[in-house]
């Protein structure tokens, strides 16, 4: 569901707090996004293909915080999240280590602290939210939450704003656009919240080329046509701050003599198999609410929620397993391509698809019949004698067929021995 959530707002960087995890993974997430966690898996951050080249930075507990380029300076994004059972404090000073170890660069911060504050849209203020407010102060932060603003958190009795958004600098947070996307569907009982900075992002994209299949010395001799001119510029560069746009001019023109010289290499693109729903996310919280209640209850209580909550993780296994399938299967039938991606994804190098599909022009198209009958014809075309149509309408001067007699006098003269040899 966010990779369908995500193909419609466009993001760049996802931060997520209680995602679904499977062995220390994400679970649902593309192949080729990029995604870090704490080491808790209660905060991530997810890197789309359109970011440039995120590194991470940092994992505790609660924390997890990446780096990007972003107008040719260093920008650090930090996910975060606290317990309501937990303290706080926690939580905080290792934020507060980290901000301080960043010596002054921009970053953005994205935490579910679940602390109350009339400051972002709480009617009341308890002691957490006093905790986090002193935080913001001390880290000299800007709050991109608003007072008016739709509430980040909805179940059927409750509502809040326990999300906060934090940027590090005033000029940072008036170029910031901070809203709660209240009429998309998040399935979950958080609401998407969507935070667009006007920063702007360089980023250099370089072809992949196939360099086993020749084309070095062609190469070699466009680059020693370039040689001249690239050679002066390194000369002229005299100023430190000019190495950048040097090394930039030096991997166009490499770039530029890769493309005349070798071919393309084409970055295979996966599909998207989305098979998290809403009801699997409603169970989970079911299961989750049934083992709090466990750890809290004593005797018979205590077992008797341990059972209910085995006896609705084993059916939510199952559910799990059979959504997957489900979703599988069907981006399976929506390929037409035989020996496509998911032919690949099955079996590799280990078995190579036949040549019958290259001799009827890659036309998977139709039933399999269908399908059968044109490799039928491919490999057996119909022709016709066009020598004997000629011939068949001249008339032919044949021998009369032999008479019955004339066939009783031949079997009678047949010899009754074995035959020879």
């Amino acid at each position: 569901m966010l990779a369908t959530t995500a193909k419609q707002l466009t993001p760049d960087i996802i931060l997520v707090q209680e995602p679904y995890v499977l062995e220390g993974k994400i679970e649902g997430l593309p192949s080729f996004w990029k995604s870090w966690l704490s080491k808790n898996n209660k905060a991530g951050i997810i890197a789309l293909p359109s970011c440039n080249n995120p590194v991470f930075l940092f994992s505790s507990n609660e924390i997890v915080a990446i780096k990007i380029q972003a107008n040719s300076s260093p920008f650090t994004i930090i996910s975060s999240y606290s317990s309501p059972y937990s303290a706080i404090e926690h939580n905080l000073d290792g934020t507060h280590q980290l901000i301080h170890s960043l010596q002054g660069e921009d970053f953005l911060l994205g935490a579910d602290l679940n602390a109350h504050s009339q400051t972002w849209g709480y009617s009341n203020t308890d002691t957490r939210g006093e905790k986090v407010s002193d935080f913001i102060s001390s880290i000299n932060g800007h709050l991109l939450n608003t007072k008016d603003a739709p509430p980040t958190f909805i179940q059927r009795d409750s509502k809040g704003w326990p999300d906060l958004s934090i940027a590090s600098s005033s000029v940072l947070a008036v170029n910031s656009d901070w809203q709660v996307l209240d009429n998309i569907e998040s399935y979950s009982d958080h609401k998407i919240i969507s935070i667009t900075i006007n920063k702007d992002q360089h980023i250099l994209k370089y072809n992949r080329f196939k360099t086993i299949f020749g084309g070095h010395k062609k190469f070699s001799t466009i680059l020693k046509s370039k040689a001249h001119s690239i050679l002066k510029r390194i000369s002229d560069t005299v100023h430190p701050e000019d190495i950048d746009d040097l090394t930039v001019f030096i991997q166009q023109e490499l770039n530029f003599a890769c493309r005349k010289a070798y071919k393309l290499k084409k970055t295979p693109t996966t599909p998207t198999i989305s098979w998290w729903n809403s009801n699997l996310e409603t169970k989970k919280k079911e299961i989750t609410a049934l083992k709090r209640r466990a750890e809290r209850s004593n005797g018979l209580v205590k077992t008797h929620f341990e059972i209910k909550a085995k006896m609705k993780l084993s059916i939510f296994k199952k559910e799990v397993l059979q959504a997957k399938r489900n979703s599988f299967k069907k981006n399976c039938s929506q390929e037409n391509e035989a020996y496509g991606k998911f032919f690949k994804m099955a079996f590799q190098k280990t078995a190579p698809p036949t040549d019958i599909f290259s001799q009827i022009n890659n036309d998977h198209n139709g039933s399999p019949l269908e399908i059968a009958q044109s490799i039928l014809q491919s490999l057996y075309p119909i022709t016709t004698d066009v020598t004997a149509q000629n011939t068949s309408s001249q008339p032919h001067n044949l021998e009369p067929p032999f008479t019955n007699k004339e066939l009783k006098t031949i079997i009678k003269t047949l010899p009754n021995n074995k035959a020879p040899g």
